[in-house]
C-alpha cells in the first residue's frame, strides 16, 4: 500500500474513531436518535465555524500581524458561534433532551482546562 493510501486509510479510521467517541459521550445524555443526529450536525457546524476563526487567528499570529478585524473581534465571533449553536440545539431538542445535554456538558466541563489566547502584538 502506498503512503498516500495508508494516510487516507488512517484518516478515515481516525474520523470513524472520533465519531464513535462522540456518539459514546453523547449517548450519556439519553437523546433520541433524531435528537442525537441533530446534535451531531450542529456540533459539526460549530467545529467548522470555530476552525475558520481560529485559522484566521493563527495565521495572523504566525505572520506577526497587528490586530485586524479577524483577530480583533475573535472573542465576539467566538461568543456569537457559541450562542448560535446553543440556540440551534434548543430549537432541535425537546426540553428534556436539552436539559440532559446541558447536564452532560456541565459534567464534562469539570474535566476541561481553558487556555486563553495570547494578546496580539
Amino acid at each position: 500500500m502506498t503512503d498516500r493510501l495508508r494516510h487516507n486509510s488512517s484518516q478515515t479510521q481516525s474520523t470513524l474513531d472520533e465519531k464513535a467517541r462522540q456518539r459514546a459521550i453523547l449517548s450519556r445524555a439519553q437523546l433520541s436518535e433524531t435528537e442525537l443526529a441533530a446534535v451531531v450536525g450542529i456540533l459539526a457546524g460549530y467545529q467548522q465555524q470555530m476552525g475558520a476563526i481560529e485559522g484566521s487567528w493563527n495565521a495572523a499570529v504566525a505572520a506577526g500581524e497587528t490586530p485586524n478585524a479577524a483577530t480583533q473581534n475573535f472573542p465576539a465571533q467566538r461568543d456569537a458561534i457559541v450562542t448560535a449553536a446553543r440556540a440551534a440545539l434548543a430549537a432541535s431538542l425537546s426540553a428534556q433532551g436539552m436539559a440532559r445535554l446541558d447536564q452532560l456538558i456541565q459534567s464534562e466541563k469539570g474535566h476541561m482546562k481553558v487556555v486563553p489566547y495570547p494578546n496580539m502584538p
